[in-house]
């Protein structure tokens, strides 16, 4: 059985090459940006559900909750919630926003393809030119 990603640690934030008196951090990424929202959520007693994947929303009126379904990945069933307010952050691809009645993307679109990677690498001797 093959064991699923998962973050092995944290290291300094900043390349080892950047020669100042007081390095700081370079880069936030979406890791740490999370860590400090789900901790904030933790302390007002609210707890991130994961591997629950968006399905759709029905808005019934502008002062009424807004029922939001999901797929519960764990128990593999079809659940539901309501709430006031649905932010979408689920992507380039946003199931949330493609769920907005008349909402149109402004800007513009590339189909570039790219990813990004939290990982380990082992240091590879290069060859010697002569």
């Amino acid at each position: 059985m093959t064991t699923p990603l998962h973050r092995t640690g944290r290291e300094i934030h900043y390349p080892s090459q950047v020669d100042v008196k007081d390095p700081f951090i370079l880069l936030v990424h979406q890791g740490m940006v999370e860590d400090i929202f789900i901790e904030d959520m933790k302390q007002r007693g609210l707890e991130v559900t994961r591997s629950s994947p968006f399905l759709k929303h029905n808005a019934n009126g502008p002062d009424m909750p807004i029922d939001v379904i999901f797929e519960d990945k764990k128990t593999k069933s079809v659940e539901s919630f309501q709430t006031r307010y649905l932010v979408g952050c689920d992507g380039a691809h946003s199931n949330v926003r493609k769920s907005i009645p008349g909402a149109q993307m402004v800007g513009e679109s590339s189909n570039s393809k790219w990813g990004v990677l939290d990982g380990e690498f082992d240091e590879i001797s290069r060859p010697r030119r002569c």
